[in-house]
């Protein structure tokens, strides 16, 4: 017998559970406690600081708990549906029940502009979890910029490549209204997510960010003349940009962080892709704002420094992203979250200023900042038609005051219908 509200499936040795609050603005920003006196942008500041303590509150150690949030059109109706979800990993199934049941009670205790209603049906988690069926062509994935740059001097390595990640910037002050009305207007039902992971730093993580910022800086600086020729050795123009993003990533990361992965999907057909791509489009500008060097940084960059990128997940790649999307998980998409960078250097080949798997952490790594500026939950705006739809409170259970609830055995998950899960209903191997 499951709990209510929990979704349970297990393997030999390990266990997996979902479970789910819905969410919608309790009131408009205007009439929300605290909020009367304010200007809009002010508001807005102030919600944005009071979602950020709520989220510090979500992070707990242990690498075993991941949550998102869902926003899904309804076309008919014009309306938006929001909902958070997490996922939790034990070693078996009583672990997993209790994990997720503390996870749901953190989860539903959102800052007042915001009401939350737990999901008292395991069956209502399951359509959750997979609530439409993404058309392959029409899945995008938001990312942090991956910058490059040729290295321009010689290195006792011979490296010939230089990478870094700016960070995303923005600190959530841009209002998501306009997505959230781009999204509401959508043709068919389309999702879009932010899935969080609480991250802890590896011990000499710090150390090793802070040396490759070093080796940067030795090249963004003049070298000594050759003795023979005397000629000049001029800064590495890359160089000067990296240092700065990998001492900057040393700071932000040293303790603590969150793993991010944002999808957006909708149902087909092929079609829509276009459209769907111009959402995506907006959705990084939100998330996002340019937060580098003064002048743009580093000429030739694929998109201004601290952006967020749209990728579009090539079709032997479509059936992962789905898993990840359906399943909370964060598979590790070699060509999507490369972003064209040579697989030579994705490997340790010494052709790479950096460690390519440090590269791949700091892809994906939020600080708080940066977490709240992603994972914003709803809100009213104040002189503007409603975006999101209210839900019901849960039902009272049958049976006379004080009696226990019915056993609620879960259905057949849709996970078990999607490639790379084994067997009917049961959650993949807890991607890393």
């Amino acid at each position: 017998m499951a709990p209510q509200g929990v979704l349970i499936r297990s393997t030999p040795g390990e266990s997996w559970a979902w479970t789910a609050v819905r969410l919608a603005p309790a009131t408009d920003l205007r009439d929300a406690r605290g909020y009367a006196d304010l200007t809009e942008e002010q508001r807005r500041t102030e919600a944005v600081g009071r979602e950020r303590d709520w989220l510090a509150h979500q992070w707990v150690p242990g690498g075993s708990v991941r949550f998102e949030i869902r926003y899904l059109s309804d076309p008919p109706t014009g309306e938006i549906r929001c909902a958070l979800i997490g996922q939790v990993h034990a070693a078996d199934p009583r672990g997993a029940e209790a994990a997720a049941i503390a996870l749901r009670d953190r989860l539903g205790r959102p800052p007042p502009h915001v009401r939350a209603v737990p999901v008292q049906e395991a069956a209502e988690v399951a359509g959750l979890l997979a609530p439409l069926g993404p058309a392959p062509d029409a899945l995008a994935e938001i990312r942090k910029v991956i910058a490059r740059g040729p290295i321009t001097r010689w290195t006792v390595r011979g490296e010939q490549l230089g990478l870094a990640v700016p960070p995303l910037g923005g600190g959530g002050r841009v209002s998501w209204e306009p997505v959230w009305s781009s999204l509401a207007r959508r043709p068919r039902r389309t999702m879009l997510s932010v899935c969080l992971e609480p991250w802890s730093a590896p011990a000499g993580f710090t150390a090793r960010l802070t040396h490759i910022a070093q080796a940067y800086g030795v090249l963004a600086r003049p070298g000594t003349p050759d003795p023979i020729w005397q000629r000049p050795v001029p800064p590495d123009p890359f160089s000067q940009y990296a240092e700065g993003v990998w001492a900057d990533a040393a700071r932000r990361y040293g303790e603590r962080g969150y793993r991010m992965r944002i999808s957006l999907a909708s149902e087909g057909p092929a079609p829509d892709g276009d459209r769907l791509f111009e959402l995506a489009e907006e959705v990084a500008r939100t998330v996002s704002a340019p937060a580098g060097p003064a002048g743009g940084g580093f000429p030739g960059l694929p998109a201004p420094p601290g952006a967020a990128v749209v990728r579009r997940p090539p079709p032997w790649e479509a059936a992962a992203a789905t898993d990840n999307l359906l399943g909370l998980n964060r598979s590790w998409l070699e060509e999507t979250y490369w972003q064209g960078v040579p697989a030579p250097a994705r490997q340790e080949s010494g052709q790479v200023l950096g460690h390519p798997g440090t590269v791949r952490i700091l892809s994906d790594l939020l600080d708080l900042d940066e977490a709240a500026a992603a994972f914003r939950l709803p809100y009213a705006v104040p002189n503007r038609p409603p975006l999101f739809a209210e839900w019901a409170e849960p039902p009272e259970p049958p049976g006379p005051p004080g009696a226990p609830p019915g056993p609620v055995e879960p259905p057949p998950s849709p996970l078990g219908d999607l490639p790379g899960y084994p067997g009917a209903g049961f959650g993949p191997p807890y991607a890393r």
